[in-house]
C-alpha cells in the first residue's frame, strides 16, 4: 500500500484505513503503539498537535514506514509567455 500524504487529514485517514486493513479495533493498536484512544482518535480525524515520536510509534505498530518523496517542480509561466509576443 503506497499512499501520498500532504495534509494531517490525510495522514489521519490514511492510518484509520491501514488500521481497519490490519483488522484492528482502536483498543487494539492503541495498546500496540502504546497511546491513549483519545490521542489515536484525534490522529485518525487529521488533529494537527500530533507528537511525531507517537505518529511513528503508530505506523510501526501497523507496519508501516515515511518515504520522503520530493514534490514535483510545476513551472510557473513568465509574464511575457502568458502575455504572448509584442509585450516584451
Amino acid at each position: 500500500m503506497t499512499t501520498r500524504v500532504v495534509t494531517a487529514t490525510e495522514l489521519g485517514r490514511a492510518i484509520r484505513d491501514a488500521r481497519n486493513e490490519a483488522g484492528l479495533t482502536q483498543e487494539e493498536l492503541c495498546a500496540a503503539a502504546h497511546v491513549s484512544r483519545r490521542w489515536l482518535v484525534r490522529l485518525e480525524q487529521g488533529h494537527h498537535a500530533a507528537e511525531l515520536s507517537k505518529v511513528i510509534d503508530v505506523l510501526r505498530a501497523l507496519q508501516l514506514d515515511i518515504a520522503l518523496v520530493p514534490r514535483p517542480v510545476i513551472q510557473e509561466p513568465t509574464l511575457a509567455e502568458v502575455l504572448g509576443e509584442g509585450w516584451e
